[in-house]
């Protein structure tokens, strides 16, 4: 939607998620580290369990996401040649 809208985000934007991207980071590296002390078998049928839903789910968000961007790109092309032929 920024993209259509005719907007980008700014260096300060950018530089605003330095600290998302380094607690992310470090939130990654300790979960990952922790995993590993557990044993294997039940931690990748607990992750297997949890993820599968979460990544159905997400799989269905993109795909939503995907159709209304194509909807809203569409009206939006058809209105930008709808004008263009009013003035022209």
């Amino acid at each position: 939607m920024i993209a259509i809208g005719g907007y980008d985000l700014s260096a300060a934007d950018f530089k605003g998620t330095i600290p998302g991207i380094i607690a992310t980071v470090i939130a990654v590296c300790l979960v990952t580290g922790l995993f590993s002390f557990v044993p294997t078998v039940n931690t990748t049928t607990w992750l297997i369990g949890v993820l599968t839903p979460m990544a159905i789910i997400l799989t269905i968000a993109v795909s939503l996401s995907g159709v209304c961007w194509l909807i809203i790109a569409g009206i939006f092309a058809l209105l930008e040649r709808t004008t263009y032929h009013a003035r022209h």
